[in-house]
């Protein structure tokens, strides 16, 4: 799994996380999910996705004048988890052979025989 972020300039803390391939980095996406009926919205609810990842990229970004730099970078993931309101969606741990949708854990079995 990839996920690719773009930043505004970032700080000099996540410039240096991203630039060291050997070392995997936390990332938290946080955002509001609007939830509708007939009338409009009726509700907010929290999405908190987590995921862990190798750094692959760090480009320099591209500067112009008068204008913010945007750099991108693209992470080699092998941990993600997504909630919605509380609830699990999804969680795949590539290192632990886990891989959960609704909370129903989908390899337990397969783990067990493997007896890992």
């Amino acid at each position: 799994m990839e996920a690719t972020i773009k930043w505004t300039y970032p700080s000099n803390d996540i410039k240096i996380a991203c630039a060291n391939p050997m070392v995997p980095v936390n990332l938290m996406v946080r955002s509001s999910k609007a939830v509708y009926d007939d009338g409009g919205i009726t509700d907010e609810q929290p999405v908190v996705i987590i995921m862990k990842g190798y750094p692959k990229t760090h480009p320099g970004g591209t500067y112009k004048k008068q204008e913010d730099t945007e750099v991108e970078n693209t992470f080699s993931i092998f941990y993600y988890k997504e909630e919605v309101n509380g609830e699990a969606i999804v969680e795949l741990d590539v290192m632990n052979g886990i891989y959960k949708v609704g909370g129903e854990d989908l390899t337990a079995e397969r783990r067990q025989n493997l007896g890992i």
